[in-house]
């Protein structure tokens, strides 16, 4: 179990929801910089130089927007 999460994930209404299996995606809704980031994901993302960078070499638990500028860059 996670201990200490975020209050703005506990105040989220849909931070607890699961939705109904079968889970789906329409990539069609996906924006591109996200449907790319994710061909080149396997399992955990590698922390790359690059990445910490445009993080301001402060990685947390949502992309901060250097992090995203990355990925639409990419």
């Amino acid at each position: 179990m996670i201990d200490n999460r975020p209050a703005y994930l506990l105040e989220d209404p849909n931070y607890a929801v699961i939705p109904a299996l079968p889970i789906g995606l329409e990539l069609g809704t996906v924006p591109d910089w996200v449907k790319l980031s994710m061909l080149h994901l396997g399992g955990v993302q590698p922390i790359t130089g690059e990445m910490m960078e445009a993080a301001g070499f402060v990685l947390e638990d949502r992309p901060s927007d250097g992090e995203i500028e990355l990925y639409r860059r990419k």
